[in-house]
């Protein structure tokens, strides 16, 4: 089905319009993830995040119960529950803005059947063969438009008498007759029940209007004939719940062995990982520096240098190591503590010790 009217989407991220999407189907899913219509390749986008349908009424924004949700304006959308979009409206899913537009609509017009009753008077006298079938001229069925009055001169109906009845007064006539039917043996019939009877109802859309929700994005890729399951549509959500952070964690697995990036309860494993001895105690800063800095300073272990920036690592202190000839394989090690700050005497020592070569001695030197 396509959409009645010319529309499209305009994409801006940080101001500056990344793309636009003529609208050209009735639904347009957006997401995360590729199978979607519309990707925005961001992780603050879910995999299943939005969906907007189009209707000759208009566009209807719906989210499908994201994570960082859809806001319009500063109204965060409730979860599977539509809201219609008026032409120029902008919609957020962090960090894009998504602005709705209507180019032009495509007029409809209104009219009705029309019958070319002579020459289907002429059908029924004659039987109806595969080459000749009855003249029947359609103009337009009833729509939004009337049709311009046409300046031919009107035939005259079917006459079964000499005498034409008179016309009917608007307030009395009866409503049209639906459409001739000329069946395969020229008998020509009116089903008028099937046009004063009220039409069947429409299909129940899913999830049902006012029915609890929500329900999950997954019932999109099932056969129809199991979209319309409630039981089916939570029991999804459950699994849907549990695997959209597993999947959201295997995009950034990188981010989880990065010091600067990793959970703070992920940091100890990654010290012993590099064998690096950390005390609990002291700020997440300095063992995010530690960590990162691990694979340099083991290139340095066992040197001055190494020594130097090891202790300006842990202690935010940055020490003067020097050498005298006159005592060989001595290092003499000078440092200023500030006074107020975390950083002791023995906290010095416990990495002297670690990380200067085993052969060579030292004298600390401590002043605050």
């Amino acid at each position: 089905m396509d959409v009645p009217y010319r529309a499209q989407l305009t994409i801006r991220l940080a101001g500056t319009v990344t793309q636009t999407v003529a609208l050209t189907a009735p639904v347009l899913t957006i997401g995360r993830l590729p199978d979607n219509d519309l990707v925005l390749a961001m992780p603050m986008v879910s995999g299943r995040h939005a969906e907007l349908r189009l209707d000759a009424e208009g566009a209807v924004l719906t989210d499908l119960g994201s994570r960082n949700g859809t806001f319009v304006g500063e109204l965060r959308l409730p979860p599977n529950q539509p809201l219609p979009l008026a032409p120029g409206s902008v919609f957020r899913i962090y960090p894009f803005e998504l602005a709705y537009e209507e180019l032009d609509r495509v007029g409809e017009e209104r009219s009705t059947l029309s019958v070319d009753l002579e020459q289907v008077g002429a059908t029924a006298a004659e039987p109806v063969s595969a080459g000749s079938p009855p003249t029947i001229q359609a103009e337009i069925a009833p729509g939004l438009e009337t049709p311009a009055p046409s300046t031919a001169k009107p035939e005259p109906p079917l006459q079964q008498t000499g005498e034409t009845p008179p016309p009917l007064p608007p307030a009395e006539m009866e409503p049209p007759l639906p459409p001739v039917v000329v069946p395969p043996n020229g008998a020509i019939t009116h089903d008028r029940q099937a046009l004063l009877a009220p039409p069947p109802p429409a299909r129940v859309a899913f999830p049902p209007t006012g029915a609890p929700g929500p329900y999950s994005s997954y019932l999109d890729h099932l056969p129809v004939i199991f979209q319309n399951e409630d039981f089916l549509g939570r029991l999804l959500l459950v699994v849907e719940s549990l695997w959209e952070p597993l999947e959201q964690r295997q995009d950034h697995i990188a981010m989880y062995f990065d010091p600067r990036t990793c959970p703070v309860s992920f940091l100890p494993w990654l010290a012993r990982w590099l064998d690096i001895p950390i005390n609990r105690h002291w700020p997440e800063a300095r063992v995010r520096g530690l960590v990162a800095e691990a694979t340099h300073l083991y290139s340095w272990r066992g040197t001055r240098y190494g020594l130097t920036r090891m202790i300006e690592v842990c202690t935010g202190i940055s020490p003067v190591i020097t050498e005298s000839p006159e005592e060989p394989f001595t290092f003499q090690i000078r440092m200023h503590i500030p006074t107020g700050s975390d950083v002791d005497r023995d906290l010095v020592e416990q990495l002297i010790l670690a990380h200067k070569p085993a052969h060579v001695g030292y004298y600390l030197d401590v002043g605050s």
